[in-house]
């Protein structure tokens, strides 16, 4: 190409946030067409919500069906679910194999009460009263406190025990979805001989760890209400090797434990009460006994790490908080507990390793 072609080609119009707006008629920026999308994301979410309370998923496993006969059965207006279904065909939710007849989409399927990884319970919980205290973020953003209270009146806990439903979804999110860490077979229970799973729920993790290692026992504690639908496993394949002892992990825990399980407990909490909770763990463990610490480990720099969002979650519904590697070591070093070495997993989930100084 010659000097003179190049001198005499037209300049590229300008690309990225300094594009120049469209003109009337115009299409608009990439850009702004992306934050749009995000924009728009909690409409996509609550659509989720509503298809998850109507159990849609689970009326559609045996195949596809017309969205007339899935809202007369559902009790919908058929109208109304056939627009909900249709938009959440581009996600992925549902596919459209003949006008206003729908199956499940490949992330559908993890709408159903009865495949592992089950995200029902998740869609039914962050739709409800999470969504609502979303409403009210910027009463967080300018005070550091959760939102929740502000607009039902109570903590999330105490709202809990007053809203049976409610509580029943929570429990049941904590123990779906493969509550089991992967990364919780990084370490060998061989040699240990008593597990203690502190606010354990439906006790998936220790019912796995139990089924790793033949020579060991455990104890699952949590509140009564937790516990109330233990794993069969619990109740039945380890019953021999397992009591469910009930009480809060504020007041105490139980001892005789030569490993103790902390999963997605401490983040539910501010530095405080996470500390208190760390402090009764440590008055149960006896010397050589370990903790094990399952909770996402953010990064120390901004990244796409989903953490960061829970992070969101925990202060607006909770007031409780995702940490850093670091954060957690110290909230350990507070508690006379030091971190002997730590490892990030799959599903974003990473364990910290404690033992007593």
């Amino acid at each position: 190409m010659t000097t003179e072609a190049v001198d005499s080609a037209p300049a590229p119009p300008p690309a990225g946030p300094e594009a120049a707006p469209a003109g009337p008629g115009g299409p608009p920026p990439p850009g702004s067409l992306r934050l749009l999308r995000l924009l728009t994301g909690t409409w996509i979410a609550q659509s989720v919500h509503a298809v998850a309370e109507l159990d849609v998923a689970d009326r559609l496993a045996a195949g596809p069906r017309a969205a007339a006969d899935l809202a007369a059965e559902a009790g919908a207006d058929a109208g109304a679910l056939f627009r909900v279904m249709r938009a959440l065909v581009p996600p992925g939710v549902f596919e459209e194999p003949e006008p206003g007849v729908f199956a499940l989409g490949e992330l559908g399927e993890f709408l159903r009460s009865d495949v592992p990884g089950t995200q029902k319970y998740s869609a039914l919980l962050f739709g409800a009263e999470t969504f609502r205290s979303w409403a009210e973020v910027l009463h967080s953003v300018r005070t550091g406190e959760p939102a929740f209270p502000a607009v039902y009146g109570s903590s999330f806990y105490e709202y809990l025990d007053r809203h049976e439903k409610v509580a029943e979804t929570f429990n049941r999110t904590m123990g779906a979805g493969g509550m089991v860490p992967p990364v919780a077979r990084s370490f060998d229970f061989t040699g240990h001989r008593h597990v203690v799973d502190v606010g354990g729920g439906s006790g998936a993790l220790l019912a796995a760890v139990l089924s790793w290692e033949p020579g060991l026992t455990g104890t699952l504690f949590d509140l009564p209400e937790a516990v109330a639908e233990p794993e069969e496993a619990i109740t039945g394949r380890f019953s021999e090797r397992c009591s469910i002892v009930t009480g809060s992990f504020f007041d105490e825990v139980p001892g005789g434990g030569d490993v103790y399980l902390l999963s997605r407990v401490l983040h539910n909490w501010n530095d405080a009460d996470a500390g208190s909770i760390l402090r009764n763990v440590r008055a149960a463990m006896r010397p050589g006994s370990r903790l094990l610490v399952f909770e996402r480990l953010l990064p120390d720099a901004a990244s796409e790490h989903i953490g960061a969002l829970f992070d969101l979650v925990m202060l607006v519904v909770l007031g409780g908080r995702e940490r850093t590697l670091h954060e957690y070591a110290a909230l350990l070093e507070g508690a006379g507990l030091e971190v002997v070495r730590s490892a990030d997993g799959p599903r974003d989930m990473g364990v910290v390793e404690a033992r007593a100084v």
